[in-house]
């Protein structure tokens, strides 16, 4: 048998995920195939809470399908209703909007959330967020604008700092 065909005949029995918050971790088993749209199997996390996960998969007949994930920070969504002036451009695509902030010193944590209209890369001090692409996705713009969230910490210092949108 080939090995691409020994992973398409294996199916998924469960998943084990883990949560750390609060420097505690919780465990908790979700049976059967199911890998999207999956109830979460832990009390709600908390607008701005920053939880990591991790998920390991067993599939029928015990049969591992591989170590443990990599942790993912999931960071919660702010509950809030946001109020902000669009910004727009007349130049054609590809289009860079910049504005300089300053920050005072201690900072402990910094967050960025992103809402645009299409897809666009957000960046700090020329360096980008992420490495998504197409963020933060389509949505039906009439009734519902995405957003996403960054953990940002690294990439902002004391004093003059500089925060761009390029929509390639």
């Amino acid at each position: 048998m080939a090995h691409g065909d020994r992973h398409r005949e294996w199916v998924q029995a469960k998943a084990t995920i883990e949560i750390e918050r609060d420097g505690k971790s919780e465990t908790a088993i979700v049976e059967g195939e199911g890998s999207v749209l999956v109830e979460w199997p832990f009390a709600p996390i908390r607008p701005r809470e920053n939880v990591a996960v991790k998920v390991h998969v067993t599939g029928t007949n015990d049969a591992a399908g591989g170590g443990w994930s990599d942790a993912v920070d999931v960071i919660g969504g702010t509950l809030d209703e946001w109020t902000a002036r669009f910004v727009r451009s007349d130049i054609e695509h590809p289009v860079l909007l910049r504005r300089s902030f300053r920050l005072r010193t201690g900072i402990r944590r910094a967050t960025l959330y992103v809402s645009t209209f299409g897809a666009a890369i957000p960046r700090l001090n020329g360096a980008a967020v992420s490495d998504r692409v197409l963020s933060p996705g389509w949505t039906s713009y009439q009734w519902h604008v995405d957003y996403d969230v960054y953990d940002v910490t690294t990439l902002v210092h004391s004093g003059d700092n500089a925060i761009g949108l390029e929509w390639p």
